[in-house]
């Protein structure tokens, strides 16, 4: 009996740390309701108060840096624009970014791989900006198409409302 109890508990802790490892999302406001004050600001601050940062749209590219030497966010204003990643010209601020902000529209095909994800070395949150409102079903496709498995660090995975127009 005791040898099927420890038997069920480690596979209990098994099947915790695997989904674990697997992408939960969350919405902006959620997060922000559920942290410290200091948390909240840190966070305000990568997506608001423009901090060093990169940003992707379909005729530029937008670096700019200033009081931190590093790039803290980067932005792509929609999915096609992730092929950049694989640009080694910007591979130093991918490095150093703490926040990557992906716009995703109704139809877009997001795809975010593990390959991709590595170029993020100290990422901590994901936020996708969604041209329609998140429901459970539209949670199931972030969480299936956005790889972060065998991270050595934990992003969070955020979304947030921004409507037809940004």
């Amino acid at each position: 009996m005791k040898l099927i109890v420890i038997i069920s508990t480690f596979l209990c802790l098994i099947y915790t740390s695997v989904n674990a490892q697997s992408s939960s999302l969350i919405s902006l406001e959620e997060k922000k309701e559920k942290v410290t004050v200091e948390e909240r600001e840190y966070l305000d601050y990568l997506i608001y108060d423009v901090p060093s940062f990169l940003s992707f749209y379909e005729e530029q590219v937008t670096r700019d840096i200033r009081k931190e030497k590093n790039i803290q966010t980067v932005e792509f204003d929609n999915v096609a624009l992730l092929e950049n990643i694989k640009n080694k010209k910007y591979k130093k601020d991918f490095k150093t970014a703490h926040l990557l902000m992906i716009r995703w529209e109704e139809g877009d095909d997001l795809n975010l791989t593990k390959e991709q994800l590595k170029e993020f070395k100290n990422l901590k949150y994901l936020l996708i900006k969604s041209s329609q409102p998140v429901n459970k079903q539209l949670e199931n496709y972030f969480t299936k198409h956005i790889k972060l498995e065998d991270r050595a660090i934990e992003i969070e995975v955020l979304y947030t409302y921004i409507g037809e127009e940004f």
